[in-house]
């Protein structure tokens, strides 16, 4: 649940501070073309999803070797990946012996 939690606020914030282009590229498109892209280029799949405050559906996508890219699909929209990376860690649940 802490990762759902981290996750979330990772990606709210980057919902606010980033735009949904980079270097004036516009990186929006459909749901299934940017998700097939997602695996096919770098073998993620999505491992969290949640909604945001605005009603979008904001997914996180992560490879085994640890790339990941958060995904915010607007209500009737278009899907834009916000922010992506490597190095993705998931944490164990509050509580268990890790």
């Amino acid at each position: 649940m802490r990762n759902v939690a981290i996750a979330a606020l990772v990606a709210a914030t980057a919902v606010l501070i980033l735009p949904f282009s980079v270097a004036g590229q516009t990186m929006c498109g459909g749901y299934e073309t940017i998700t097939e892209r997602l695996r096919q280029g770098f073998g993620e799949h999505r491992r969290v999803e949640a909604v945001t405050a605005n009603g979008g559906l904001m997914e996180i996508f992560v490879s085994d070797s640890g790339s990941w890219t958060i995904l915010v699909t607007l209500p009737g929209g278009p899907s834009c990946p916000v922010a992506s990376g490597e190095g993705w860690q998931g944490l164990p649940p509050p509580g268990s012996d890790a």
